[in-house]
């Protein structure tokens, strides 16, 4: 796709300059020429700004490794919990509650994206803090930490938001959906989360 986007980016940009050039000596020709360029022109970059926006996602063809997450308990309902991505990245962020949830967007294709070789892809979306006691999550302080700001494009063009609120116009997408998986923050309790077609699942490995 990143070979369609350059290639008619490049015909379109050609087009629209030469009808530039033809518009000083025949304005309705340029016109009409730069009009048939801006066509191509847009796709490329529409398909361009897509492509960017599906680099904040990856691919799901199995069940794969998302996170781990370690826990260091430093007060009455409050954690230290450390993120640790399979490419060795790690993150650390202060939660508070009894149990951790992590969240997910997913894409799922149709048509001619599938034809395309497009598979199901995920992002994870957020992590936060979750009270056991019902008074206690309705009333008490919540963490919630955004796991996608500031890796990929504005919130204007990111795909999963434009597809929920634009459904009739994002036809090769089948269905965008979020998940979500939670369980208890323990003081050096360790978790792995790994994501499959039909969501998040969350195991103990063990403690420090």
């Amino acid at each position: 796709m990143v070979y369609i986007a350059l290639i008619l980016s490049i015909i379109g940009l050609w087009i629209v300059t030469h009808g530039i050039k033809h518009g000083r000596r025949h304005p309705v020709k340029g016109l009409f020429r730069c009009t048939c360029g801006l066509v191509p022109l847009l796709t490329g970059v529409m398909i361009a700004l897509l492509l960017l926006n599906l680099q904040t996602y990856a691919r799901l063809t199995d069940e794969l490794p998302v996170v781990d997450l370690r826990f260091s308990q430093i007060g009455e309902q409050a954690f230290q919990a450390e993120m640790e991505y399979p490419d060795g990245r790690r993150e650390q962020y202060l939660l508070a509650g009894d149990d951790w949830r992590v969240e997910a967007q997913f894409l799922k294709w149709k048509g001619w994206a599938t034809v395309l070789g497009l598979e199901p892809q995920f992002r994870l979306e957020r992590l936060a803090g979750r009270y056991q006691d019902i008074e206690q999550e309705r009333q008490a302080e919540h963490s919630v930490i955004d796991l996608v700001s500031g890796r990929g494009l504005p919130a204007q063009l990111d795909l999963w938001e434009f597809a929920q609120q634009r459904p009739r116009l994002t036809p090769m997408i089948d269905a965008t959906y979020g998940t979500a998986t939670y369980l208890p923050m323990r003081d050096g309790a360790i978790y792995r989360v790994t994501v499959t077609n039909s969501g998040l699942i969350a195991r103990e490995l063990g403690a420090k």
